[in-house]
């Protein structure tokens, strides 16, 4: 009981002098300062934009502003409903536009197996394996033999 009591008062104590120092009210400058440096621990946080792209991040955020404050914002329909509205919104246009990447986030149930793998794309032209000393394997597509690396021995061209 005496422990619960103490561990009560050296809980609360900072929190009530915390308190009494900020007058019940935050701090709008820390809260600022912390909410910068949440945003620049995520991902892309640190990233400068240049001109060009800070001006389409501001076109974007436009874009989604009105997107909404629309009578129907898309994520707040069922998709068979939303599609329509999906495909002629000027984001979808505008991302249908852009370059796609890398797989970011894949699922084990959509990716192909091995022997597929073998068939289709080590054969491809410029594939060479890169045999690693920990017994793994990675493929890598050149234009030319890629140069050595100490934790690497390619192999060469599986296609001639």
């Amino acid at each position: 009981m005496v422990i619960s009591i103490c561990q009560a008062v050296v809980t609360c104590v900072p929190l009530l002098w915390m308190v009494r120092v900020t007058d019940g009210m935050p701090d709008p400058a820390q809260r600022d300062l912390l909410m910068r440096q949440e945003a620049s621990r995520q991902t892309g946080g640190q990233v400068m934009l240049t001109v060009a792209e800070q001006k389409l991040d501001a076109y974007l955020h436009r874009l989604k502003e009105q997107e909404m404050s629309a009578a129907q914002f898309p994520p707040a329909i069922h998709f068979f409903k939303a599609k329509p509205l999906i495909q002629k919104s000027p984001i979808f246009k505008l991302l249908q536009k852009m370059p796609k990447g890398a797989a970011l986030h894949i699922h084990t149930s959509s990716m192909v197996g091995v022997e597929w793998l073998v068939k289709n794309v080590t054969y491809r032209p410029h594939c060479y394996i890169c045999f690693n000393w920990d017994n793994s394997v990675r493929f890598l597509f050149s234009e030319r033999q890629p140069f050595p690396r100490w934790d690497c021995f390619y192999g060469s061209c599986l296609r001639h």
